[in-house]
């Protein structure tokens, strides 16, 4: 995390429609008009949507506040990267020494699989963003927390509405 006590964290995220989440959570200086986006996106599951923000920012620690950069292109990331502090990234093909290049922690493996979330320390974590472009495979990696960690806070993506109470039962958030 940042070393200077005074500097936020610095998120780099792939600038994909549901990633910019993060910056509504993480980013204090987030536009208002995304905040407002994903309020009434969210408003049928989150009808308290700024109370479930601040529910999730409490788990965070110490990536609360953060500067969260959302970039669009890979050589954007590219250039982004020396600054950061976390990467999220969905769509775009990586391999470990891409990030580990850079001196970034890294893994890359299949979240569906149960030794991988433990590899990415799944037991010391706060909170788990299940965001995979893949309905199943959210539902997946969410019973797979739930049943690793009773006690964590999951968010999960759903791409189409009949998921989100299977995501529900399955432990999220």
């Amino acid at each position: 995390m940042a070393a200077d006590p005074g500097r936020r964290p610095v998120v780099i995220v792939e600038d994909d429609p549901f990633l910019r989440l993060f910056a509504v959570i993480l980013d204090p200086d987030a536009p208002p008009p995304m905040v407002q986006g994903f309020a009434d996106f969210m408003a049928h599951d989150a009808p308290d949507f700024p109370e479930w923000c601040e529910r999730l920012r409490q788990r965070i620690g110490a990536l609360w506040p953060a500067t969260v950069r959302l970039v669009e292109t890979e050589a954007a990331f590219d250039a982004a990267l020396p600054d950061a502090d976390v990467v999220v990234v969905e769509g775009w093909n990586f391999d470990a020494t891409r990030l580990a290049d850079s001196g970034m922690p890294s893994l890359v493996g299949d979240a569906t699989e149960d030794r991988v979330l433990e590899q990415a320390g799944l037991r010391r974590a706060r909170a788990l963003v299940a965001a995979l472009d893949n309905d199943a495979a959210n539902l997946f990696v969410t019973l797979s927390a739930r049943a690793l960690c009773p006690d964590l806070f999951i968010v999960a993506r759903a791409r189409i509405e009949e998921t989100e109470e299977k995501l529900r039962r399955a432990g999220a958030d």
